[in-house]
């Protein structure tokens, strides 16, 4: 059976106000708007101010997980892009060097020149279409004439000397490695903000190229040398060079593979190691053989020498690229998992919080429209049905009150009723039971009760003379 509200106002209380500072004066500038409202206005007004701050937070969360998700997406497609110009590069190296021994009359290098500018002609299409597939990085005004000379120099009839083939391929070759870093950039690859992926990416695209860039240059040395059957000054300077660009770059990229154990495992520092070694040793070998060249010799040998370090270099690049690519795809992963599984929660929030939010409305308003009805049958004097609304909240709290009116006045009717009953089959001395009433229910059966005594008492005199 539902409780009354604890420690009720006594009879005859003054209702209680709030003070000055309290809830009446700090909400008052809402009470002209909400005396307007109904109950399920109010409810509703409560759910839309909960949730627009909380959809606003998620959807801001979804939309930065997005955005790295994107990110991340946009560094794969950096990758490829990058690797179309390296591998660009490379074979430019390629065409360099055998396109110098046949210039430099080594007839036997011309077939394999052919099949190296096969092999460029491949990867400037390649390249031209990764570019024409990736406008959002702007890059086909740089790519444009570095396509003219890439033509320029496959030209057969463009008339350069060996030196001045090697020269502009070589620096074709350093701006086409300025195209990579540029595609790096466009694609946010070089602006990766983890430490793994940044020491992976640096390697890829920078530091690995020009060792072996800088190993090319030694074979290249060596190859001409045995081709033209004297070794010059020159020679020696630009091999200097090289080795001193070699010694650099070996450093920054052991010291990158350092910097990437303390934050991933990797085995690549042993592999690097051996690479080095091996570079060390080509170098070495050059030396000697520019102190003993003196008549010509087959260059082709000479260059499948640095050829085979060349291509070590290139398993360790492919290494890294595997790497890169490993680490961003895991990241890929676990964002586009972390979006779903978002929007998933959300999307259950959401339908829970509706769910709630339906309930809550309709368990309100079934309460307030039974206390309303309850409320309109006793002020129609409809006392039959009690007035019950299940639970503990205020609400039922309310109804428990109504029905102890709805009770006393049954109560106080039945009094009365008894009390006529009585007078009609002539009982005048019966009266009703004060006792069972409280408050202003007592006053009133209590002044039935005197009334009843004052009409009484004369009518009993009179029976008295008339006895």
């Amino acid at each position: 059976m539902n409780q009354p509200l604890a420690n009720p106002s006594p009879p005859g209380a003054e209702p209680r106000r709030s003070s000055l500072f309290g809830a009446d004066t700090l909400y008052a500038p809402m009470a002209p708007m909400l005396k307007r409202m109904n109950l399920s206005a109010k409810v509703l007004t409560i759910a839309v101010m909960l949730f627009i701050p909380l959809l606003v937070l998620l959807a801001d969360t979804l939309q930065r997980v997005q955005a790295e998700l994107n990110f991340t997406r946009e560094e794969q497609r950096g990758i490829v892009l990058a690797s179309d110009v390296l591998d660009l590069c490379k074979a430019m190296q390629e065409f360099r060097i055998l396109g110098g021994l046949v210039l430099a009359g080594h007839t036997p290098a011309q077939a394999p020149l052919d099949e190296a500018r096969g092999a460029l002609k491949k990867a400037l299409a390649k390249v031209e279409q990764s570019i024409a597939g990736n406008p959002a990085y702007e890059l086909g005004d740089t790519w444009t004439p570095l396509k003219k000379e890439a033509d320029r120099l496959l030209n057969k009839d463009a008339g350069f000397t060996a030196s001045q083939h090697i020269g502009a391929s070589t620096e074709l070759i350093t701006k086409l490695h300025s195209l990579t870093i540029v595609a790096a950039e466009k694609s946010g690859l070089s602006l990766e903000p983890e430490a793994g992926p940044y020491f992976w990416q640096d390697l890829f695209v920078e530091r690995i190229f020009l060792a072996a860039e800088a190993v090319a240059m030694v074979r290249d040395n060596a190859a001409m040398s045995v081709a033209v059957g004297k070794w010059t000054k020159d020679d020696a300077e630009r091999l200097a060079s090289a080795n001193t660009i070699f010694s650099a770059t070996k450093l920054g990229v052991q010291r990158r593979l350092e910097a990437l154990l303390r934050v991933e495992p990797s085995a690549l520092t042993e592999e690097w190691n051996g690479v080095g070694q091996e570079a060390d040793a080509l170098a070495s070998s050059v030396l000697m053989q520019a102190a003993t060249t003196t008549e010509k010799g087959d260059a082709l040998e000479s260059h499948k020498e640095g050829e085979v370090v060349l291509k070590k270099i290139e398993a360790f690049h492919q290494n890294v690229i595997g790497n890169l690519h490993e680490v961003l795809t895991a990241r890929e992963g676990r964002l586009a998992t972390k979006r779903n599984l978002t929007a998933g929660l959300v999307t259950l929030g959401i339908v829970l919080a509706l769910y709630f939010f339906f309930a809550i409305n309709s368990s309100i308003r079934s309460a307030a429209l039974r206390l309303r009805e309850g409320a309109q049958r006793i002020a129609t004097g409809v006392l039959n049905h009690p007035v019950l609304v299940d639970g503990r909240d205020e609400f039922a709290q309310t109804a428990a009150q109504i029905e102890m009116v709805r009770n006393n006045l049954q109560l106080m009717i039945e009094d009365v009723s008894v009390l006529a009953d009585a007078a009609v089959e002539g009982q005048l001395d019966a009266r009703a039971d004060g006792s069972k009433h409280q408050g202003e229910y007592r006053k009133i059966v209590q002044g039935v009760n005197d009334t009843l005594d004052a009409m009484v008492g004369p009518v009993k005199e009179v029976q008295g003379v008339l006895q």
